[in-house]
């Protein structure tokens, strides 16, 4: 997964729109993926307890949406798109 970030950094260091518009579909993807980990995990508490483990990874999937909400609204941004429409 790290690997096809990096292809959506160079893309983006290059100031290539197609970077921005892969990074897009990277984004909800990711968010969809994390969401049904954290549901499918949540699920699973009243089998199981709510351990550590499961805790941390439910945390770093909510920190993960945030971080690719944030993605998302600065890649839908007016300026980011003419700028590299333009570039």
């Amino acid at each position: 997964m790290a690997g096809l970030y990096l292809v959506v950094y160079f893309g983006l260091r290059a100031e290539r729109n197609w970077a921005r518009i892969l990074g897009i579909v990277f984004a909800i993807i990711g968010i969809v993926g994390a969401l049904a980990t954290v549901l499918f995990s949540l699920m699973l508490v009243p089998y199981f307890d709510l351990d550590p483990v499961l805790a941390l990874s439910v945390g770093l999937y909510a920190i993960h949406m945030v971080l690719v909400v944030w993605w998302l609204i600065l890649a839908f941004r007016r300026e980011v798109s003419h700028y590299l429409r333009f570039a």
